[in-house]
């Protein structure tokens, strides 16, 4: 059962590199703020944040522990605008918790997904952002960056 559960893991993750010109977008830049919540902190990765502006890291800078439970991570979602992530338990805390979600899902998605749906009965604040091929997550980055234009627009 590890190694299914290894490579769906591989599958719903995606490369910092592939990230970074989200986080970086100059249509963002000055009117979107980061915050990171990744628990999994790999050291280049935080590095590669810190030379840009508008991102912070809510449990210390430089890059403190990570949360200790649900409970602290919850604290930090509770005062944020809008949690982006992949399909993790981040993602169903901050949609359990009636927050803006926005879910970044994979081509072949956990059948909670209902299928080709942007939104699930299941937490009436997330938004999916599915793979439209597979592995392909440079085009779904894009859809998010268009819709947090449109949002920082609005």
């Amino acid at each position: 059962m590890a190694g299914n559960t290894q490579l769906i893991d591989a599958r719903r993750s995606i490369p910092f590199a592939t990230i970074q010109p989200l986080l970086t977008a100059p249509a963002l830049k000055g009117r979107v703020g980061w915050t990171i919540l990744q628990r999994d902190r790999r050291p280049d990765d935080l590095g590669a944040l810190a030379q840009h502006h508008g991102w912070r890291d809510p449990f210390g800078e430089p890059a403190a522990e990570p949360p200790g439970d649900f409970l602290d991570t919850a604290v930090i979602i509770a005062g944020l605008d809008l949690v982006i992530g992949v399909d993790s338990a981040l993602i169903h805390l901050a949609a359990g918790l009636g927050r803006p979600t926005w879910m970044l899902d994979r081509f072949d998605p956990c059948w909670r997904w209902l299928g080709d749906r942007e939104d699930t009965d299941w937490y009436p604040t997330l938004r999916i952002f599915r793979q439209r091929r597979r592995a392909d997550w440079g085009e779904v980055l894009s859809r998010v960056q268009e819709s947090l234009e449109l949002l920082a627009a609005g």
